[in-house]
């Protein structure tokens, strides 16, 4: 699913803002490869261990989002940072030197 997303300037750098509900940290990937920022996320499903009797069910499991989003060649990846509140996933990402492949960590 491709989740929505906004995005702005500021004065060091952009902000991306990307709607991830259901998603906890440790499931959310964010890399920078070859221009690409890809962020990608999951949702967990239903434990059918706790919820054995499901009588009734409308909505997936599990929803995976995935966002690419081409970036500039400069971009400073080791710099990005990335904070999830309420399912609403912000990037910082300053302007800078390229660097090479990056993974970004979620706080």
């Amino acid at each position: 699913m491709t989740p929505r997303s906004n995005l702005y300037r500021q004065s060091d750098g952009t902000v991306v803002q990307i709607q991830m509900p259901g998603v906890p940290r440790e499931a959310i990937d964010i890399q920078v490869v070859d221009g690409i920022l890809r962020v990608k996320g999951k949702t967990p499903g239903l434990d059918k261990k706790l919820v054995p009797d499901v009588l009734r069910q409308e909505f997936d499991q599990e929803v995976e989002y995935r966002r690419d989003f081409r970036v500039a060649d400069d971009i400073d990846a080791a710099g990005i940072t990335a904070m999830l509140i309420d399912g609403i996933l912000t990037l910082h990402i300053p302007d800078g030197k390229s660097a090479p492949a990056h993974k970004i960590p979620v706080t």
